[in-house]
Formats: structure tokens, C-alpha cells, sequence
């Protein structure tokens, strides 16, 4: 065998083995190589117990990814929706105020109101409630003047409904 050209031969030894041939020397029974056995040579298959453990593992980590990606995409949504809302100033709600009180049998005459600012704000915390609920978003105050051209301070609720149609009480603080 000392003439033979380099490569894989059977195990002199255990002909059930192969063991790389340099030439002039064999490698030893570690199967330590100089280099990877040729495509030919039987390699060790993954059994069906570690395809299967690695099968449940990628369904694991799969269904763990999933579980955490929606509620961020819910949020994410959630956020988007209410975006209008958390951009509005006490300016927006007063305006809106003033183009609902003459549409509204409870509300009183509103003609303007100014040096609006910001009282309590709930834009923070904000959610689409659910239906037949209502969400605080922003509470207001400001003077306003009635038609009559009288004045006196004005409290303004903004809450949302779940269709995020805004929903505007005022009250006369006098």
C-alpha cells in the first residue's frame, strides 16, 4: 500500500473503517484528517429525535416572537389612531366648543373664548375605549363670552367614544 496515491482507503486494520492514505503515512484512529472525507464517504445523519427536538424548538421560539410582536403592533396601531388627538392644543378644543354650542339644546350660548390653557391632560395614558365607554383626553379652561357679550370662566371636557368621535362638555365657572 506504500505505493498507493493519497486518499481514503479502507482501515487496514477495521476494512468497516476508512482512514485518509498521505501517501506514506495513515492518519491515526482518532480520525484526525488532513481533510474532509470526499462526498462519498458515510457521514453521521441527524437523528429524527434532534430534527424533531429542533422542529419544536423553531415552533417555540416562532410562537414567542409572534406572542410579543402583537401587542406592540397593537400599541403601535392604538398610537396612530389616536395621533389627532395628542397633537390638539386647548385652541382646537375651544374652537370646536364654540362651532357645537349652537347645535346643542344643553350647552349655553358660547360666541368666543380666549386665553385658553391646558388643566388636566389625559393624552398620555390615552386608549380607543371600548364601545359604549368613554376616554378622557383634555380638560381646558379659558374665558368665554356669551352672545350677549358677557364673560366668565370656562371649563372645557374633551372625551373620546370608540369610534374616537370627540365628545365636548363646557361648563360656566361662576
Amino acid at each position: 500500500m506504500q505505493d498507493a496515491a493519497p486518499g481514503w482507503y479502507p482501515d487496514p486494520k477495521d476494512p468497516a473503517l476508512r482512514r485518509w492514505f498521505d501517501g506514506r503515512f495513515w492518519t491515526d484512529r482518532s480520525g484526525e484528517s488532513p481533510e474532509a472525507p470526499p462526498s462519498d464517504t458515510p457521514q453521521r445523519r441527524p437523528s429524527g429525535l434532534v430534527i424533531a427536538g429542533a422542529s419544536a424548538a423553531s415552533a417555540v421560539i416562532l410562537g414567542l416572537l409572534v406572542a410579543a410582536a402583537v401587542p406592540v403592533y397593537h400599541h403601535q396601531q392604538q398610537r396612530a389612531a389616536l395621533a389627532p388627538l395628542v397633537a390638539l392644543t386647548c385652541d382646537d378644543v375651544a374652537g370646536e366648543s364654540i362651532q357645537l354650542a349652537p347645535t346643542e339644546k344643553d350647552l349655553d350660548p358660547l360666541e368666543a373664548i380666549t386665553n385658553a390653557r391646558l388643566v388636566r391632560d389625559g393624552r398620555g395614558v390615552l386608549q380607543v375605549p371600548e364601545p359604549g365607554v368613554e376616554e378622557f383626553v383634555m380638560r381646558c379652561s379659558g374665558t368665554g363670552t356669551r352672545p350677549d357679550g358677557s364673560a366668565a370662566p370656562l371649563t372645557i371636557d374633551l372625551y373620546i367614544d370608540h369610534e374616537r368621535t370627540h365628545l365636548l362638555w363646557y361648563t360656566w365657572d361662576v
